[in-house]
């Protein structure tokens, strides 16, 4: 599992239509209005005064958060013009929510029901934020906000002078004009019970982080600009023919910086409406220029080529693996062992028993007495986020720079970034199917490879649109944001019949065996044996001290192991749980990846300390009633074979090689063996 770093996110392709006009022009996320010219609006929150015709735009899209439960839950839509010649925008929010929370004494946005304005005058800065928490509201600039309540509905209204904003001022922007337009967007925020964690992230445009990134937000031109319009219908392909399938392609101005980013249907097909002029659109290294004419369409065809690159990875950085001796369950290893960092995002055992750990400084290779590191220097993209060992092994690396494969030193360009689709985040999780095809997870979007080129599906396909995937023999897993599907190796889809998963939020991970299939949420864990679904409990020590489930993996007696981020680790025997934290000599209570490793040991890596294991030696908790010559343990030592030595009081020193213990009397001193190593020459 990788990539727990982030809320749970969801991104909607639709392309939305809007205010005043059909004309989706430049828009920096995809949503684009026209707003016109309004008179006699008055501030209060009454929206009466909004006149007949307006055109009333969804707020839909989940971008943090829980699911919406129905429309009785929660409905949104927002209204946009402008007035004074264009000086300021007025912006109008009507809200339907059952249950309305507000507490005088909070003001976070996850605490209480609120919405969220953003406006960017130069659309090329730091967005400005307006917001009501509740019924508090606090003046950022010289606008003018107010609300009222009515029975489950909430109106909001706005006007906000264009030359008071940042930037505006210095980029000579006094007024909204088809020649700079505005950055803008809207988010309902809906709490439906108070003091809990529980709460909807829902936007007009997509994405999050809208108040840092001015290109997560929209557009806004004013009504009347479209008398030059004209039409690019694009259809891009692969070098094979294949339609490129939801992929964003990066737009602009002949000879200008692409900024604008437009994504292509389930055809390859990407059809836009553009004032009139030269512009160029682009993927990775192809690249084309077109012309939009007023009243007419533009054809356009882009073949698109998959950049192939490989590197020879640099050195690294190596030492020796320290063995360690400790009366806590878990051995952990950090900096000071050679990690490149103590914040660990994904874990997993490659074919040649190397342990590879992926933290946010680079790769780290553990195993045959060395540990290894590699960082940017040496090749190793930025910012890992997954990894995943193939049976060839290839060790997949997938982050923001797209996924990547190493073997033998050599380090492949799998899929470049600018081939898969834009995703908050990045790529959160690998994994491959039985039929050797390579599955990529997101925030949005769920990508396969063949092995020729991606593609791209998202929930207008059908797919679920969430960050868990699991493989096994009947197909590919995939947590959804509202269901469970299975993806069988003919393309069947299939749903979990999940009848009592009530209020199903969205999988976190999913792990399982040929006939079991454990499921996580946020704060709940479920099991399916192919016949029956039951909820287990997760213990209070885990769920009370944490923001949820991170993780799941079976061992190979058939337990589950789960990881919290804040709670610590736990294993389910079937019948009862054991739990293990900090004060168990875990590296850190917040785990975000958990993998078991071919002789059984369970590793664990989170937010700090680094990477823990847990010796399955440790857990059969074998003694000299199981045929060990002291119970005095003083090292232990990993040989390159996977063979396990350790060194106990008295000069005596056991050996476990393919589950067999040998026992060797070496040294009949009283000090004991307290150092196990073995020599160049393999001794």
């Amino acid at each position: 599992m990788a990539g727990f770093w982030r809320s749970p996110i969801n991104f909607m392709a639709a392309v939305v239509l809007l205010v005043g006009s059909t004309v989706p022009t430049a828009a920096h996320n995809g949503a684009v209005a026209h707003a016109p010219a309004l008179e006699g609006i008055v501030i209060d929150g009454d929206l009466s005064d909004w006149p007949d015709d307006t055109q009333w735009l969804p707020i839909t899209h989940l971008e943090a958060g829980i699911p919406v439960n129905g429309e009785k839950d929660l409905q949104a839509w927002h209204a946009i013009g402008h007035g004074e010649d264009g000086t300021v925008l007025l912006i109008a929010v009507r809200v339907e929510d059952d249950v309305w929370v507000d507490d005088p004494n909070t003001v976070y946005y996850s605490q209480v029901d609120g919405v969220e304005i953003y406006v960017d005058a130069t659309h090329d800065d730091q967005s400005s934020q307006f917001e009501y928490r509740g019924s508090h509201y606090t003046v950022e600039f010289s606008e003018e906000a107010a609300m009222q309540r009515g029975e489950n509905t909430q109106t909001y209204e706005w006007r906000i002078p264009l030359a008071d904003l940042p930037g505006a001022a210095e980029a000579g922007i006094a007024r909204l004009s088809s020649e700079h337009p505005v950055g803008y967007d809207v988010v309902v925020v809906d709490v439906d019970q108070a003091n809990q964690r529980d709460y909807s992230w829902v936007a007009w445009g997509r994405y999050p982080s809208k108040l840092f990134s001015t290109g997560y937000v929209g557009d806004v031109y004013p009504v009347g600009v479209d008398s030059d319009i004209g039409t690019v219908e694009a259809s891009l392909h692969w070098a094979d023919g294949t339609a490129v399938r939801r992929l964003q392609v990066k737009m602009g101005e002949a000879g200008g910086e692409l900024t604008w980013s437009h994504q292509t249907d389930e055809n390859g097909v990407l059809r836009r409406q553009l004032h009139a002029g030269s512009y160029q659109m682009a993927v990775g290294q192809d690249t084309m220029r077109f012309t939009i004419a007023p009243d007419s369409v533009s054809d356009a065809r882009l073949d698109i080529h998959l950049l192939e690159e490989a590197i020879q990875l640099g050195p690294g950085t190596t030492t020796t693996r320290s063995t360690k001796a400790t009366d806590d369950p878990w051995v952990t290893y950090g900096i000071t062992d050679g990690l490149l960092s103590a914040m660990v995002r994904d874990i997993v055992q490659d074919q040649q028993g190397i342990l590879w750990v992926a933290s946010s400084e680079g790769l780290t290779g553990i195993g045959h007495g060395q540990v290894t590191s590699y960082t940017v220097a040496d090749g190793i993209p930025e910012d890992i986020q997954a990894l995943y060992a193939l049976d060839d092994g290839q060790l997949l690396i997938a982050g923001k720079d797209g996924l990547f494969a190493l073997k033998d030193g050599k380090l492949q360009t799998v899929i470049a970034a600018d081939y898969l689709p834009e995703l908050y985040g990045g790529i959160r999780e690998v994994a491959q199917d039985k039929t050797g095809k390579i599955w990529l997870s997101g925030f949005g979007a769920i990508t396969t490879y063949d092995g020729r080129h991606p593609s791209t599906y998202t929930e207008e396909d059908g797919f679920g649109s969430g960050e868990a995937v699991f493989s096994r023999a009947d197909g590919m897993w995939v947590g959804g944001r509202s269901n469970v599907q299975r993806v069988a190796p003919d393309g069947r889809i299939t749903y979990l019949d999940s009848v009592k998963m009530a209020s199903y939020e969205q999988a976190r991970a999913i792990a399982g065996d040929s006939t079991n299939l454990w499921i996580a949420e946020r704060d709940r864990l479920w099991h399916f044996d192919g016949q029956s679904e039951k909820e287990v409990i997760v213990p209070d020590a885990m769920r009370d001290r944490s923001l949820g489930l991170t993780d799941v993996v079976v061992d190979h007696e058939g337990n589950l192991w789960a990881s919290t981020w804040g709670g610590g680790i736990g294993v389910y025997d079937g019948s009862g749980w054991q739990t293990y934290s900090s004060t168990d000599g875990l590296a850190n209570d917040q785990v975000v990846s958990l993998h078991v490793d071919e002789h059984g040991a369970i590793w664990a890596g989170g937010l700090m300390g680094g990477v823990s294991r847990l010796e399955s030696l440790y857990r059969e908790r074998l003694t000299t009633d199981d045929g060990l010559p002291h119970n005095i343990t003083f090292t232990a030592f990993e040989d390159r074979d996977g063979t396990m030595w350790f060194g106990h009081a008295f000069g005596a020193v056991s050996r476990i090689r393919n589950g067999r213990l040998d026992v060797y009397d070496v040294d009949k001193s009283d000090d004991g063996i307290h150092e196990i190593v073995r020599d160049s020459l393999g001794t």
